[in-house]
């Protein structure tokens, strides 16, 4: 085990290594190299088969043998296929490097040496949600700009078809309201996702601990969850009904998908709880802080004065329960009055009675 004197930004260094070591960060990259694979054979070789097969009996009815069209199509990929497979490889390097990501951030965490930070695959989630986040904006962009240019066709939609102005305004409007929601729930998820790495990012490389966007994203990962189990229920149908090879794939994938929503929620609402408890309760000795205390790194610190005058050490003082001290008073030897010898501690004169 590696000691090294404490420092605000190693003791946030270590926190969030002690998260992301978890088995659930490797499960995640596991996850998402599974998805690849299963992407790439849907693309390659079942979403042929099953158009031929879907399409067989109209190929038999124009004269055409089906495995002739699949032969033809598994030697010459163009047309549909060709942006299928585009399609696929590109999602599928995302996907990658998602998965490189959270494998590098189980990696780096797993090492115990002082050095080894996580960052890394922090920052590729971190680049990953950024560029899905401008994706977002611009797919919302586009929707406003299509939304806008049919308030201008719509008379001439009117025009060329049997639909009257009123129903054409409402269907508007309703389209309106749609592109709206959407927009929002769209940006706000997209938000979410960039600030939750961005907060794993600020709290490897600052002083404070965040967690922004941690909870949100997790609750629409569970949203999206549901949303998935819904059609991998539906998929589960169809599948029982068809028993063909591409709906076996396809609910192998749905199934992934959900798997995979399902622990990214686990992920990010766990590194929410994890992080709010060790915010509040972690405490190491610091040699800079006041003398025999502690420094907490998310509370204020302030620093010795260095032009301070020095303060002597003076030892503090007790009051003691002594009588008070009084010097004897001196009285005269002989009374002013009568002239009698007098004691010098008797306040009168024992002849006369005259005051000394």
């Amino acid at each position: 085990m590696y000691q090294q004197q404490y420092n605000p930004y190693g003791a946030n260094n270590e926190i969030v290594k002690g998260y992301l070591k978890s088995g659930k960060v490797l499960t995640l990259g596991i996850l998402h190299l599974i998805s690849i694979a299963v992407s790439v054979i849907s693309t390659l070789t079942l979403t042929r088969v099953n158009l031929v097969y879907d399409y067989s009996d109209i190929l038999r009815s124009m004269g055409i043998d089906p495995s002739d069209v699949l032969i033809s199509m598994n030697s010459s990929l163009g047309g549909i296929s060709a942006s299928m497979i585009a399609g696929t490889l590109f999602s599928s390097l995302f996907t990658l490097l998602i998965a490189i990501g959270f494998i590098i951030m189980f990696a780096k965490s797993r090492n115990d040496h002082p050095s080894s930070n996580p960052s890394a695959g922090v920052g590729i989630l971190r680049v990953i949600s950024l560029i899905t986040f401008i994706c977002a904006i611009i797919c919302v962009v586009l929707l406003v700009i299509l939304f806008i240019a049919a308030y201008f066709f719509l008379d001439y939609f009117v025009n060329n078809s049997n639909m009257d102005s009123r129903s054409a305004t409402i269907i508007w409007i309703a389209c309106g309201v749609f592109i709206l929601i959407f927009s929002f729930f769209f940006l706000f998820i997209t938000a979410s996702y960039k600030n939750f790495y961005r907060s794993i990012k600020r709290s490897l490389n600052t002083v404070d601990l965040h967690t922004k966007g941690a909870a949100a994203y997790g609750v629409f990962n569970i949203i999206g969850a549901v949303l998935m189990g819904m059609a991998t229920l539906g998929t589960l149908i169809t599948a029982i009904s068809s028993f063909s090879a591409a709906a076996l794939m396809s609910l192998l994938s749905n199934a992934l998908s959900f798997i995979i929503l399902i622990m990214t929620a686990s992920f990010a609402l766990g590194y929410n709880s994890y992080i709010k408890r060790q915010k509040y309760s972690y405490a190491a000795p610091y040699d800079g802080g006041p003398a025999g205390g502690a420094y907490y790194p998310n509370e204020p610190y302030d620093a010795p004065n260095p032009y301070a005058a020095p303060q002597q050490n003076e030892p503090p003082y007790q009051q003691n329960n002594y009588p008070e001290y009084r010097a004897p008073r001196s009285a005269p030897g002989f009374c002013p009055n009568c002239g009698a010898p007098v004691d010098g501690a008797t306040p009168f004169c024992s002849n006369c009675g005259t005051r000394l």
